[in-house]
């Protein structure tokens, strides 16, 4: 459970966070990427091979090493006085993240009761959104303190967490499978006594010794074949078809924008118009209704002929969301005179409000929303643009207005009520089926293997979007952004009612 929430945590408190170090270190959009990106990218290369690193050394030794890590990037982070020592502790984490969401869920499904297996794994995913939520509460909470230095704490408040799991981890027995998988009978039996409080697990070990041998035929079978079980998935039909179902759901859940609610969902309230202090505050309502939707999806188990039917709905309710920023996005800036130097200016570039603002060097001048211009500030006196209609040189005119941290829209309450029905919608659908499938539709010989290539899709897809998604809203504007992400959308589900059974 302690690690549910340490991987909520420290992948959430990057949203809230990201909005009180981008004007303290006055980043570019490029620089805030990298910053959310960095953990993200170390998570995907050791998430790929985390599994197989843990069949040598044991999954507790795995777990403990990412609490270190954990523990060692939250204390870097915390003392961090440069955004290179940020993202230095940005990608210890990251290493502890990919190794922590692999192995935690592993040594989960290895030593569980099958009967209780569903059960904890709902948990996992439970506590992950609420570590979310209270990294975003805390952001909230400690930003209304005024320290400028408290994005500090919060980065630094994961190492709390990460002890718990090293001290959690110390007490457990190691995971009975693998200590089979060793040929330790005598160690499996000790684990599961203490696992399970009770020495009557002759079946229980029974059934893990047949499952351990009956993956050993068939990985020698495969070696008889000179075959990798890569190459194996590929030749079965069957096989193929439920890895490929596998990554498809990995693949989605993230191209339909939960990493963009994740990591950006501060700058995307911010982004809609609304100052600073309220969008923390509004970042809370998405987030603890996440909890309660995770919560009643685990109670509330559906059954396997709805798996269809929710998927489906998840991607409709971010199909929602998408319009619904879309929407939000009509605050355009407006016609301002091309001079020489406007022509050479970044402000220029920058279509809409939300955009402008975000970027320290620019302002949004205007008397309505939807009559303004970019211009760039004037960095002696951010009440006024450089050049321009709010420039006090260029113009007498008393009713035009210079402001660079918001925008003039009565629309931005329209994200967040569009980031709420996608969580929602996203809860009991992509979130919770993602989670339990886990190739467990495939033979035992081609899990590993599957689960391997579906978690570097997901990863690999997570770094994608999260590397891009401010850039691509300057590139494409919220207009063509909130429209790729449909299309996306649509893929999803017209694959997911052609292609993906019920079962």
């Amino acid at each position: 459970m302690v690690s549910g929430f340490l991987f909520g945590y420290d992948t959430g408190v990057v949203s809230g966070s990201m909005l009180l170090i981008q004007p303290f270190f006055h980043l570019s959009m490029l620089w805030a990427q990298v910053i959310v990106s960095a953990t993200v990218g170390t998570a995907a290369l050791t998430s790929s091979v985390a599994e197989f690193v843990a069949d040598f050394v044991g999954r507790k030794v795995i777990i403990g090493t990412a609490a270190v890590l954990f523990t060692t990037g939250a204390i870097v982070m915390g003392e961090a006085e440069t955004i290179l020592v940020i993202i230095v502790g940005r990608v210890i984490v990251g290493f502890a993240m990919g190794l922590s969401t692999v192995v935690v869920v592993l040594y989960v499904k290895e030593s569980a009761l099958a009967t209780r297996l569903k059960w904890l794994l709902g948990w996992l995913q439970l506590m992950y959104t609420i570590g979310n939520m209270v990294s975003n509460f805390l952001t909230m909470v400690l930003h209304y303190l005024g320290d400028k230095m408290v994005w500090q704490y919060l980065l630094g408040f994961g190492a709390i967490p990460s002890i718990l799991q090293f001290i959690a981890i110390i007490l457990l027995p190691e995971s009975p499978r693998w200590l089979m998988e060793c040929d330790d009978a005598e160690g499996t039996r000790e684990s599961l006594i203490l696992l399970r409080g009770t020495d009557q697990i002759g079946d229980e070990l029974e059934a893990i010794r047949l499952d351990v041998e009956e993956e050993r035929n068939e990985l020698d079978k495969g070696m008889r074949l000179s075959k990798p079980p890569i190459i194996r998935i590929l030749l079965k039909p069957k096989v193929r078809q439920s890895a490929m179902n596998v990554s498809f759901l990995h693949l989605f859940q993230q191209l339909s924008g939960i990493s963009c609610i994740i990591l950006y969902g501060g700058s995307m309230i911010l982004l809609s118009g609304l100052p600073t202090n309220l969008s923390l505050i509004l970042l809370n309502i998405p987030n603890v209704l996440y909890v309660v939707a995770t919560y009643l999806s685990n109670k509330f188990e559906p059954m396997k002929d709805d798996r269809r039917q929710l998927l489906v709905s998840s991607f409709i309710g971010k199909i929602v969301l998408i319009r619904f920023v879309h929407f939000e996005s009509t605050v355009i800036c407006g016609s301002e005179q091309k001079d020489s130097f406007l022509s050479r200016s970044m402000c220029f570039s920058f279509r809409t409000c939300a955009m402008c603002t975000y970027t320290e060097f620019c302002g949004f001048c205007y008397t309505n929303w939807w009559d303004g211009s970019c211009l760039p500030t004037d960095l002696n006196n951010s009440y006024k643009s450089v050049v321009g209609r709010c420039n006090h040189s260029h113009t007498a005119n008393p009713y035009y207005k210079f402001i660079h941290s918001e925008c003039p829209s009565d629309f931005g309450w329209f994200v967040v009520v569009g980031m709420v029905v996608f969580v929602l919608a996203y809860a009991p659908g992509l979130g919770q089926i993602t989670q339990r499938e886990n190739s467990q539709r495939c033979p035992v010989w081609a899990r590993k293997t599957s689960n391997s290539i579906a978690r570097s899709i997901n990863w690999g897809a997570n770094l994608i979007i999260s590397m891009t998604f401010l850039l691509l809203m300057v590139a494409m504007t919220k207009y063509g952004t909130c429209w790729m992400f449909t299309g996306l959308c649509l893929i999803g589900v017209i694959y997911t009612a052609i292609l993906l059974p019920d079962e």
